[in-house]
C-alpha cells in the first residue's frame, strides 16, 4: 500500500531515523502508479533526497566525533591531558550520545591537576550513568585530591558496593581502606 509506505516514512522521518525514511520515500515513488498522486511523488522524491544529504552531515559529523576520540586517546597516552580533556569535550558536543567521552574528559582532566572541572564532568557523566564502578572512583579520587573527605569516603564505600570485577579485588579492597580511614579522619 503506497499510502502506507509514505506514512511510515514520514513517521521514520519524525524520529530522526533518516536512512530508513529516505529508502521508504524512493521506495514509495517506485510502487505508487496513481497518476492523481503526482503532487506526492515529487514530495517523496524531495525528501529522499534532502534526508540522504542530512545523512551524509551525521556520517562526516560523526566521522569527526570517532576521530576527535583517536585523538583524545593519543593524546592522553603522550600525558597531553589538556589536550585530550578538550579532544574528548569536543566529541562528545559533536555526538551527545557519546557519554564516555564524558568519562574521557573527567579521567584527562583530574589528571592534568584541574580537579574542580574534573569533578563537574564526573558528576555529569555519573547522573546518566549512576552504577557504573568506574565514574564512581573516578569521582571519589578527585574528591579525595579536593580535599572532600565525606564525599571521597562516600563514594569509595558505594565504588566497593558496586564494583563485581573479580580482576578488579585489589583496587575494591583499597577503596574500602580509602573509605574507612577517610571517614574516620573526617
Amino acid at each position: 500500500d503506497p499510502d502506507a509506505v509514505f506514512g511510515h516514512a514520514d513517521t521514520l522521518r519524525r524520529l530522526k531515523i533518516y536512512d530508513e525514511a529516505a529508502a521508504l520515500y524512493i521506495l514509495y515513488t517506485t510502487v505508487e502508479t496513481r497518476a492523481s498522486e503526482a503532487k506526492w511523488l515529487k514530495t517523496a522524491a524531495d525528501r529522499a533526497a534532502e534526508l540522504q544529504a542530512e545523512t551524509g552531515k551525521d556520517r562526516k559529523r560523526l566521522k569527526k566525533a570517532d576521530q576527535l576520540m583517536a585523538e583524545g586517546a593519543k593524546l592522553a597516552e603522550e600525558k597531553k591531558h589538556v589536550e585530550a580533556a578538550t579532544a574528548f569535550a569536543d566529541a562528545h558536543a559533536l555526538d551527545p550520545s557519546r557519554v564516555g567521552a564524558i568519562f574521557q574528559q573527567a579521567t584527562s582532566l583530574r589528571q592534568a591537576g584541574l580537579f574542580q572541572p574534573a569533578r563537574k564532568a564526573f558528576v555529569l557523566y555519573n547522573r546518566l550513568y549512576p552504577n557504573d564502578a568506574d565514574g564512581i572512583l573516578g569521582q571519589a579520587e578527585t574528591e579525595r585530591l579536593l580535599g572532600e573527605r565525606r564525599r571521597a569516603a562516600a563514594l569509595f564505600a558505594r565504588y566497593a558496593q558496586l564494583e563485581g570485577r573479580p580482576e578488579n579485588a585489589a583496587e575494591v579492597q583499597k577503596a574500602i581502606n580509602f573509605a574507612t580511614s577517610l571517614s574516620e579522619d573526617a
